[in-house]
């Protein structure tokens, strides 16, 4: 009976870990202000570092591409909103402001702020004057 029980339970087991292999993997919770591999070497640059963490540790071109809707807003969509607005995109990733692009949208993207509890001020701000330089880039 034991060992019945124990197969069952193991069979479940099996089933429940693999039963969505479409869902995003679990994040590697990283501790506030630490500096990975990956952005060492890059702190020099604000716009490297920047895009960097982009494509990297912050994962934010899954979400948000340069001049297209895709899960989030465009970068040029943000930079734009944020502009007239006079909005602190440093402030909103570290909530301490509301957010003004797609408000509706908070509570999808809420999700991913226990990594950028992990970047630095001074990456966040290297995320800003990448996404900056990216808009510029697009318009012009």
């Amino acid at each position: 009976m034991i060992l019945k029980n124990s197969v069952l339970l193991l069979g479940l087991m099996v089933c429940f870990s693999c039963k969505n292999t479409n869902q995003e993997p679990e994040r590697i919770q990283i501790p506030a202000g630490t500096t990975t591999p990956e952005t060492q070497n890059k702190t020099a640059d604000p716009i490297a570092l920047g895009k960097t963490l982009w494509m990297g540790k912050g994962n934010c071109f899954s979400c948000h591409k340069t001049n297209e809707t895709s899960i989030g807003p465009s970068i040029v969509s943000i930079q734009k909103i944020y502009e007239e607005k006079n909005g602190d995109i440093v402030r909103f990733l570290q909530q301490k402001a509301e957010p003004i692009v797609q408000p509706e949208l908070y509570s999808v993207m809420k999700t991913n702020f226990a990594i950028l509890q992990t970047f630095t001020p001074k990456e966040l701000q290297a995320l800003e004057a990448y996404m900056k330089q990216e808009a510029q880039k697009s318009v012009n």
